[in-house]
């Protein structure tokens, strides 16, 4: 439960990403 902001971070970029490319 230590790594949960950088878990959070990468599934908002990827979530960014995924907004970008549709």
């Amino acid at each position: 439960m230590t790594n949960v902001l950088m878990l959070t971070s990468m599934l908002t970029l990827l979530s960014l990403d995924l907004k970008k490319t549709q």
